[in-house]
C-alpha cells in the first residue's frame, strides 16, 4: 500500500519539477539546436515567404515531462520568438503538434513548422526557442539543458533574422 507520504512527496516533486534543475534522474531536454538553424550568420527572409523551420528534441534524462497529467492538461509546448535588436518580444509562434510528455529518454522527435513573417516589419530580429507555459502567457516554463546558451528573457537565441 502506498502511504499519503508518498503520494504528497510525488505530487510535491511534480509541482517543483519545472523550476528545478534535472539531471540525469530527472529528464534533460535539449533542442537539437544543429538542425534549427543555428548556424553563423544572419538569414535573409523575404516578407511574404513562409519559413518551414525544423525543430528537433532530445530528452537525455531518464525521466519524462509529465506535461500529460491533468493537472499540467499539456500547457508546456515548444515555441519559436522573434525578437528585435533592442530586446522586445515581438512575436512567438507555438509548435501545437510537439508533444513533450512523448519525448522519452535518448529518442528524437522532429518536427517542421510553417511561419510566414507577413506582418512583421521589415528589419534585423534575432530568432529564439523556448518550451512555454501556456498558461502564463507563453512564457518559457522549461529550463533548457544547453551548453554555451545564449538567452534572452529565457529563450534560446539560435539566429540573427533579416527580414525583407
Amino acid at each position: 500500500m502506498i502511504g499519503k507520504s508518498y503520494i504528497f512527496h510525488l505530487f510535491l516533486f511534480l509541482l517543483i519539477l519545472p523550476d528545478s534543475i534535472y539531471s540525469q534522474d530527472n529528464i534533460c531536454l535539449i533542442p537539437q539546436v544543429e538542425s534549427m538553424v543555428r548556424k553563423k550568420g544572419t538569414l535573409s527572409i523575404e516578407r511574404l515567404e513562409s519559413i518551414h523551420f525544423p525543430d528537433e528534441w532530445k530528452n537525455t534524462g531518464n525521466g519524462y515531462l509529465p506535461n500529460n497529467i491533468p493537472n499540467w492538461n499539456y500547457k508546456y509546448k515548444p515555441a519559436f520568438a522573434l525578437f528585435d535588436l533592442q530586446g522586445n518580444l515581438v512575436q512567438t509562434w507555438v509548435d501545437d503538434n510537439a508533444e513533450p510528455s512523448d519525448w522519452l529518454h535518448n529518442t528524437v522527435h522532429s518536427y517542421t513548422y510553417p511561419v510566414t513573417f507577413t506582418d512583421i516589419p521589415k528589419g534585423t530580429y534575432q530568432w529564439a526557442i523556448a518550451i512555454i507555459d501556456q498558461t502564463k502567457d507563453q512564457q518559457p516554463g522549461i529550463k533548457l539543458a544547453i551548453k554555451d546558451k545564449q538567452e534572452k528573457k529565457g529563450w534560446f537565441l539560435l539566429n540573427e533574422i533579416v527580414i525583407q
